[in-house]
């Protein structure tokens, strides 16, 4: 019998354990889980109920992020994408729209399974052009410098060794290049007791980061302008503690050799500016029977919604703003 207990149990034995969870989620998504599940949660973070429509059930019935990261990423056309923990292939499928022909979308997930739903999902709305790999994040197989925007949707509190995967996801952006995603963060430490069970760590409690900590260790992984676009709580933040957070961060467009190399060549005003307005890019969202004449909602202090990228944005039902 495998150990539950996360003071017993090895980094390998955590993803292991990671892997065969997801993978039961993959092939029984109605099964009952310790965490939200499935079309109703992504519906609840803001993925939009027309186009979820539109998408083989099969698509969404997975779906098991920390959040959403779509409204604050940027894939531009003609861009190189990299989603961890791509799951069952929702988010693949936004950004494969985003960039279009000319660009290139890769998926990675620790499980086969999910690989293996994701790349049926998407052959079945006409995408062929994503590359996929069951690989743990902290072993990405792609070579030095090759991706334009990294993203993730719950990655990190799932790996063990998190200073690994950003290391790595440093490894394989661009110069210049970018990282977004949503992960559940704290606002302090929890109590040693909460981080009991592997069931803690499949519910992106047991391994999350205060919020402080996960900016500074993307920043010791090499990452500048590390900053918190967003935070909000939904389905996965039941702890008091716990919010969901989108994370961005940016690889320097200068040389540099190794994180923390402090004879890095620092980002021009005229970059900083030009990642602002990037920020603002357009994010598509076609396919097949998807209407694109969604209303436009810009954000506001008050509601917390995310912007709309390119004058257009499908996703206007963003998780209620944390106000603690």
């Amino acid at each position: 019998m495998r150990p539950t207990s996360l003071e017993q149990m090895s980094e390998e034995e955590i993803k292991q354990a990671v892997k065969d969870k997801y993978s039961q989620v993959a092939s029984t998504p109605g099964a009952k889980f310790h965490f939200p599940v499935g079309r109703n949660f992504a519906e609840s973070v803001g993925y939009p109920r027309e186009i979820l429509d539109a998408l083989p059930p099969s698509m969404s019935d997975s779906f098991t992020g920390a959040g959403n990261p779509q409204p604050y990423a940027d894939p531009k056309p003609g861009e190189t994408v990299l989603d961890l923990g791509c799951g069952a292939g929702l988010d693949l499928y936004f950004y494969s729209r985003a960039v279009g022909d000319a660009g290139t979308v890769y998926g990675l997930d620790i499980s086969e399974a999910m690989v293996d739903k994701a790349r049926k999902n998407l052959q079945a709305v006409g995408i062929r052009s994503v590359e996929m790999f069951s690989a743990p994040a902290d072993a990405i197989p792609l070579p030095d410098g090759c991706i334009d925007l990294v993203t993730a949707n719950g990655i990190y509190n799932l790996s063990p060794d998190k200073d690994a995967v950003m290391r790595e996801v440093y490894r394989v952006l661009k110069p210049g290049g970018r990282t977004v995603f949503a992960e559940i963060v704290l606002k302090s430490h929890l109590p040693k007791e909460i981080r009991k069970n592997i069931d803690d760590w499949f519910r992106c409690i047991g391994g999350a980061l205060p919020e402080a900590v996960s900016l500074s260790r993307l920043r010791a992984a090499g990452f500048h302008d590390a900053r918190i676009l967003w935070r909000g709580r939904n389905a996965r933040t039941g702890h008091k503690l716990a919010i969901c957070a989108v994370i961005r961060a940016e690889k320097y467009a200068g040389r540099i050799s190794e994180p923390n190399d402090v004879n890095a060549e620092a980002p021009s005003a005229s970059f900083r500016q030009g990642q602002a307005d990037a920020a603002m890019g357009s994010i598509g969202a076609g396919g097949p029977n998807v209407k694109q004449d969604y209303p436009v909602r810009s954000q506001s202090a008050e509601d917390g919604h995310p912007p709309c990228f390119g004058g257009y944005s499908p996703f206007r039902g963003a998780v209620s703003q944390d106000q603690d």
